[in-house]
């Protein structure tokens, strides 16, 4: 996807989009935003 960060995961939730990554059984959220908004 053009624009996306570099980032190993993505969830929508609503109108939302959470970026994570999962390293060594931990979660760790890059970003939190509205989907129009959240790769800018």
């Amino acid at each position: 996807m053009f624009g996306t960060p570099d980032v190993a995961y993505r969830l929508r939730m609503g109108n939302y989009r959470i970026l994570f990554d999962v390293e060594d059984d931990v979660i760790i959220i890059r970003r939190i935003g509205d989907r129009k908004n959240v790769y800018d």
